[in-house]
């Protein structure tokens, strides 16, 4: 039951993570509007280089 519940979780924390992969056309930069590209997508892209 356990193994169920943290597999429908960390389906649903990737499915709300490749949501915000939307704008494949426009690189992210710190003036990205939206809370999504400001907030999150940004900073990761940060840690990632």
């Amino acid at each position: 039951m356990k193994k169920r519940i943290v597999l429908v979780l960390g389906l649903i924390l990737l499915m709300t993570v490749l949501t915000g992969c939307t704008e494949y056309d426009q690189p992210i930069t710190p003036d990205s509007k939206g809370f999504w590209n400001e907030y999150i997508v940004y900073p990761l892209s940060l840690l990632i280089v």
